[in-house]
């Protein structure tokens, strides 16, 4: 069974690391900066766009 389809994106604005898929990331760094990545269900009427 599928994970749910989940955005990934580093948290420092200034990297531009954005990666979707049904993978599980939790406690991933960023892989351009060694950053945090937070991760946000795209199907939710809640989720910021602009980040």
């Amino acid at each position: 069974m599928k994970n749910k389809l989940m955005r990934h994106y580093c948290m420092n604005k200034t990297c531009g690391y954005e990666e979707t898929n049904h993978k599980r990331r939790d406690a991933m760094k960023c892989p351009k900066c060694k950053g945090p990545v937070m991760s946000v269900d795209p199907k939710k009427k809640d989720f910021d766009e602009n980040k």
